[in-house]
């Protein structure tokens, strides 16, 4: 199970956790900056690509845009 499978499951307990201090409170934002790049993905679009969009759309730099990438799609 990756992060973001894992945070789409248990949404509202992570928004607690946020709240409470128990996770950062950049989750918030790396989930809105993973859903964006997973819709121009299912747009089929390629990787390099939908990251390209997703800077754009959510004005950030691309390299940020990997490591959150990296960081969703890891195992927990």
């Amino acid at each position: 199970m990756t992060l973001f499978e894992y945070i789409n499951q248990n949404f509202e307990r992570v928004k607690h956790e946020v709240k409470t201090g128990q996770r950062p409170c950049s989750t918030i934002r790396y989930i809105q900056i993973y859903s964006r790049y997973d819709y121009w993905r299912k747009l089929d679009n390629s990787v390099s690509r939908s990251v390209l969009f997703t800077s754009e759309d959510m004005k950030i730099g691309e390299r940020s845009i990997y490591n959150i990438i990296k960081k969703m799609e890891s195992e927990i």
